[in-house]
């Protein structure tokens, strides 16, 4: 078509493109609101993806994560830093690792893809999601739209999205890099209690 490629991976380099670098700020947001709710024990789940095991982007949100926690003297344990795989069973295996032992985080993050699979297990222990743990989901997919409680989550906005992508491929050139802010809104549901910064 004459059009340049438009790719979003952050990973990858490719010279014959263009490429939109991903500033995003998700995890920095969710965890700073909630230290700012008071609560001391954090936890965060990513996910661990075969297609993009060496995902700078993940990382990078695991990086975000430690780095907020160790700024506001707060303790990091091992075990509420969990990789989960991309699925059913891994996330399941993941949650109970979380779980294994008290005292419980009092908020946990994670994608909203994995809630549902969150929320199971968090129901077999005997804690209720919103008051006994908080959790707070991120990327806003439609799955957390389906949660009892409703889950909370920070989404991208993905018509912002569209219409940067849309441009680039209308108006970019081959070899582009834009460095960009992706743009994200809170939707807030009964799984947090707190100010969301």
């Amino acid at each position: 078509t004459g059009r340049p490629v438009v790719h979003l991976m952050p990973d990858a380099r490719f010279s014959n493109c263009v490429q939109i670098v991903d500033n995003d700020d998700i995890i920095p947001r969710i965890v700073k609101s909630a230290v700012a709710a008071g609560h001391k024990r954090i936890a965060y789940m990513h996910e661990q993806d075969e297609r993009y095991s060496t995902s700078c982007f993940l990382l990078e949100r695991l990086e975000d994560f430690c780095r907020i926690i160790t700024e506001n003297d707060l303790e990091l344990k091992p075990e509420w830093q969990i990789f989960g795989r991309c699925n059913s069973v891994g996330m399941r295996e993941a949650v109970k690792r979380m779980f294994a032992s008290k005292p419980y985080p009092e908020v946990l993050i994670a994608n909203d893809r994995y809630m549902s699979v969150i929320y199971e297990h968090i129901s077999q222990t005997g804690l209720r999601v919103g008051e006994d743990i908080a959790l707070i989901g991120h990327d806003g997919l439609r799955y957390g739209t389906e949660l009892i409680p409703l889950l909370t989550t920070l989404a991208v906005d993905r018509e912002a999205v569209v219409e940067k992508v849309w441009n680039l491929v209308a108006f970019g050139k081959s070899g582009d890099v834009l460095s960009w802010q992706m743009p994200v809104q809170w939707r807030a549901g009964e799984s947090f209690c707190g100010e969301l910064l």
